[in-house]
């Protein structure tokens, strides 16, 4: 029987775990309605390992988005992944 720590460092194409209904859909669509799509403001980063985009005034985030960050970033959270 393969355990979850298996599962873990055997995911192709790396490793990563996928959790089905994580968030209940009706909470997952209305975080992808209000999720910004203007990045003019946001910190940019382009080297050879990464290209992303980062945002660090959650303040300036619609509810819905600063409602799931501080709840994936809790000590509840955190003690359980």
């Amino acid at each position: 029987m393969i355990n979850c720590s298996d599962k873990y460092i055997n995911a192709e194409p790396f490793e990563h775990i996928i959790i089905p209904n994580f968030l209940n859909s009706e909470y997952a669509e209305e975080i992808y309605n209000k999720f910004p799509n203007d990045y003019s403001n946001w910190h940019k980063y382009y080297n050879p390992i990464e290209l992303k985009y980062a945002c660090d005034d959650i303040n300036n985030l619609d509810e819905p988005l600063q409602n799931i960050f501080y709840l994936l970033s809790s000590k509840f959270m955190l003690e359980k992944i």
